[in-house]
């Protein structure tokens, strides 16, 4: 488990940017997910279906799942911290769905 545990965590860091490989994201932790972050990071991440969050905030950028937070918010004109707010709830309401308290 230890092996697969760690070589999960190697494949992740090429979708993080090298300013921010020292602090990587907890699964965890949804708080931590911020702007800099590529929607296939966070689905990485957080083990989510590669569509999931296009379906359920109706994405409908070409350059999903590759944008970042950020910049997807930015082309919308989109408030920044309401977009990744949006996306701790959905992940909230999915990870509940796969593992109900």
């Amino acid at each position: 488990t230890h092996a697969i545990s760690l070589s999960k965590h190697k494949s992740l860091s090429q979708y993080i940017p090298s300013a921010h490989r020292r602090h990587p994201v907890s699964k965890s932790n949804i708080s931590q997910i911020s702007a800099w972050m590529t929607f296939d990071y966070i689905n990485r991440v957080f083990e989510l279906p590669d569509s999931y969050l296009r379906d359920v905030l109706t994405i409908d950028s070409k350059k999903y799942p590759s944008i970042t937070l950020r910049r997807y918010a930015h082309e919308k004109n989109l408030d920044t911290s309401t977009l990744v707010e949006k996306i701790q709830n959905s992940i909230e309401g999915y990870l509940m769905t796969q593992h109900p308290k």
